[in-house]
């Protein structure tokens, strides 16, 4: 019995010389989760994310060609920021790695959760008819509610924010500048097909409810 109690007792402090190579090579650290607070509220604004497309699915189908290239190319641009964030991140590539009090981090954290929240504050509207892809019918009345009252595209002003995200927490400033110009550039191009089709549908009503809002960033654009 006392030669087994031993012979463990050589196996754990063999095994605690190993422990300070190992964090020397980050052999044992998975890039993408650490045990802490930080990645615990970032996977679960992440769960919430998916979520939406399950609470909040598109009811109505666009056959209108620019529409369906628009949302496509904007589906590949999420996939792909993220995508080249995760592929940076598991090669260390233009990632800092450290900084006074994970500022980058808490940052990230920052712009997940205000996007996850000016999503579901503007898909819990009283809305009947959500469409993902295209504009409504002639009988919407554009919102006034929520987010609604400030700006004219608080969906995608909260999309923009939640991929922002995702380079920020894992503090990669090459992925966020990547993301930031793919992003502004095809949500500013949706943006745009949107209102356009929202003019034709509902005219002068819409006009002057986007004359009273700022389009994108809340008393900037």
């Amino acid at each position: 019995m006392l030669f087994k109690s031993k012979k463990t007792g050589n196996i754990l402090k063999s095994c605690m010389k190993w422990i300070p190579m190992l964090k020397s090579r980050r052999l044992y650290m998975n890039p993408y989760l650490q045990w802490n607070l930080s990645y615990i509220l970032f996977y679960s604004i992440t769960a919430l994310w998916l979520l939406e497309l399950i609470l909040f699915p598109s009811k109505n189908k666009s056959q209108d060609y620019k529409e369906q290239r628009s949302f496509y190319m904007l589906l590949l641009t999420i996939v792909s920021n993220v995508f080249i964030t995760l592929l940076f991140t598991y090669y260390r590539v233009f990632q800092i790695q450290e900084s006074p009090w994970n500022s980058l981090q808490s940052l990230g954290l920052i712009f997940c959760f205000g996007g996850i929240v000016l999503r579901y504050t503007s898909r819990l509207l009283p809305d009947k008819s959500f469409n993902r892809v295209a504009p409504m019918d002639k009988t919407q009345v554009p919102f006034r509610q929520g987010p609604y009252r400030v700006l004219r595209h608080p969906l995608y002003l909260g999309l923009f924010l939640l991929v922002l995200g995702v380079p920020t927490f894992f503090k990669n400033p090459v992925a966020m500048s990547f993301t930031v110009f793919s992003m502004a550039r095809v949500l500013n191009r949706r943006m745009e097909l949107k209102e356009k089709n929202m003019e034709m549908l509902l005219g002068e009503t819409y006009r002057q409810w986007k004359k009273r809002r700022y389009r994108f960033i809340p008393f900037i654009y």
